[in-house]
């Protein structure tokens, strides 16, 4: 559900983007955006090192974004950009999709809720 909502906020941001664009060299990243050089990963969180990506996705001058619902491990690298449902909440708003802004912060009240759950 998380990938179809940033799908969308990306289809809003960016207008022209590919999902699951294939390219032999590089993978199958979730989304591509060719006017941007933009790659972007959907993740829950960075929940592991994602060095092997970020090897293939930023060569050849391309960005990589890893859009989270919240925050884990982040790997620095100046090709690279971790971007939080809570930014991604405050972007939809200033375009006047509140209806998307508000599906962010479901997203993270649902994980939460999920992980009380678990430890109680």
């Amino acid at each position: 559900a998380w990938q179809k909502h940033c799908e969308d906020m990306a289809r809003i941001i960016y207008k022209n983007i590919q999902i699951q664009f294939k390219d032999k060299g590089i993978g199958i990243p979730d989304i591509y955006v060719p006017k941007e050089n933009l790659f972007i990963e959907v993740k829950t969180c960075g929940y592991k090192d994602f060095k092997e990506q970020i090897r293939r996705y930023s060569s050849d001058g391309h960005i990589l974004e890893f859009w989270c619902i919240f925050k884990g491990i982040e790997t620095m690298n100046e090709k690279v950009k971790y971007v939080y449902a809570e930014e991604l909440a405050k972007r939809m708003k200033s375009l006047g999709r509140k209806d998307l802004a508000a599906k962010c912060h479901q997203f993270i009240r649902n994980v939460f809720d999920q992980e009380q759950t678990i430890l109680n």
